[in-house]
């Protein structure tokens, strides 16, 4: 069963823990993402980087920011309720090592994603006008649900869902195909109209949303 996840801040938006091995450029990049702005629809908690290199730029700058740091990978094991490892070394050997030691319920992003985060450091390179930092930010903000260990599901006003991570569909038990596009209460709770008119009992995120106009969320 997930951890259900929150910014203990703002309770309507799902949060999720990451710590990074190589505190290079391209965490260095990822800081600043995190900097620039909020993300739509999760709060990323980076709380900690490890790096053998105690001038790593990424390094140096998760410590100015009061970040967690370590030369030791091993140490970030130890951080409570930590949910994901990017590993950003490109080393197949360090890879293996997170994936062979890292603790139960602890997710290692491998290459893939390490790869996907320097395309978002060079289209941010390239790209620097404002509707091109609204496509960086959804792309990243599509990545990180997609990592997150809590159970997320996009909805349309119509509650039909736009989109939903791997732990949704495996909690719900059904395939993408199966999921997109159909609604919300049909999926997960097999009932043939909205939560709060089939059961009043049950809070539903999507009606909280039109009626105040801030993103809910229900654990």
């Amino acid at each position: 069963m997930p951890r259900p996840l929150f910014d203990e801040n703002n309770p309507e938006k799902p949060a999720v823990n990451v710590a990074i091995v190589g505190g290079g450029s391209h965490c260095r990049f990822f800081l600043e993402l995190l900097q620039s702005g909020e993300f739509p629809y999760l709060k990323v908690n980076l709380v900690g980087v490890c790096d053998i290199d105690p001038e790593a730029e990424g390094l140096i700058m998760a410590q100015g920011m009061g970040i967690f740091t370590t030369d030791n990978f091993r140490d970030l094991f130890l951080i409570k309720n930590l949910d994901y490892i990017v590993e950003l070394t490109s080393s197949r050997y360090v890879l293996n090592e997170l994936i062979r030691l890292r603790p139960p319920g602890v997710g290692i992003a491998d290459h893939n994603i390490g790869r996907l985060l320097r395309l978002l450091f060079n289209f941010s390179q390239r790209m620097k006008s404002a509707e091109h930092q609204v496509i960086l930010e959804k792309m990243s903000s599509d990545f990180l649900i997609q990592q997150s260990n809590a159970a997320i599901v996009i909805l349309n006003t119509d509650f039909t869902i736009a989109d939903a991570n791997e732990a949704y569909l495996k909690s719900v038990k059904r395939s993408r195909d199966e999921v997109i596009g159909g609604y919300c209460y049909e999926i997960s709770h097999r009932f043939d109209a909205p939560c709060s008119v089939a059961n009043p009992a049950l809070k539903c995120p999507m009606i909280e949303t039109l009626q105040t106009g801030k993103s809910a969320h229900v654990i």
